[in-house]
């Protein structure tokens, strides 16, 4: 008896229609999204630029690529051939819902690309703030301006706006001079993008008791001025 409950629920499912891999086609979207994010690269020749893409592509019932162009460039060459490239990766897409209609098998995306050795400058310098202890209970915003060579080597920096804190201010200056050695710039990049800016913003109030020490050393240094 037992073979044959098992056999009947064989063949129901092998007869059950097997479903689309989305439901809706707000899901369906979605996962042409994710697909399209993770084959996204950035060409190496385009280090440096920046640009957003559109590009158009038309999927069949089987979620297969029929066709794809671009409508929109991103200012150059190498970003706009990756945004096509990175359409070509993302197969194969999720087969659409059986009841969408035609028209929206025709999709349109922007592929952004960000200017990726700003980034990684950038995130270098910001690996490097701390918080000096001159300043304990003080906040602010500092905006510093510093200037690369073409090696990636620090030339000069400057303070544009002051915290109103001398610790802070020294010690945004000092972030900078802390993250080198930064990365080499691309060589195509032009001169007056080598000239970067970032603002410091120092606004996490310190514990009690890095005040407290910070009262006590004051103290202690007034009534040993004179020693």
């Amino acid at each position: 008896m037992l073979r044959w409950i098992s056999l009947i629920a064989v063949l129901i499912a092998f007869l059950m229609p097997v479903k689309a891999q989305t439901d809706t086609p707000e899901e369906w979207r979605k996962q042409i999204v994710v697909r399209l994010s993770s084959s996204k690269r950035f060409p190496p020749e385009a280090l440096g630029q920046a640009g957003t893409a559109i590009v158009g592509f038309v999927l069949d019932r089987h979620g297969r690529l029929v066709s794809h162009w671009l409508m929109e460039s991103a200012g150059n060459r190498a970003l706009d051939e990756e945004s096509l490239a990175i359409i070509e990766r993302a197969q194969p897409f999720p087969i659409p819902p059986p009841d969408l209609e035609e028209h929206r098998l025709t999709l349109a995306v922007p592929i952004i690309f960000d200017d990726e050795w700003r980034k990684q400058v950038i995130a270098r310098v910001v690996s490097n703030k701390r918080y000096p202890p001159g300043g304990l209970g003080q906040t602010g915003t500092a905006t510093v301006f510093f200037m690369l060579d073409r090696r990636g080597r620090l030339v000069s920096h400057w303070l544009v706006e002051s915290t109103g804190h001398r610790a802070l201010d020294e010690e945004s200056l000092a972030i900078v001079e802390r993250a080198q050695p930064f990365p080499a710039p691309p060589p195509n990049l032009e001169e007056d993008r080598l000239k970067l800016g970032i603002a410091f913003v120092f606004a996490t109030p310190p514990s009690g008791w890095e005040l407290e020490q910070a009262r006590l050393k004051a103290k202690v240094n007034s009534v040993c001025r004179g020693c």
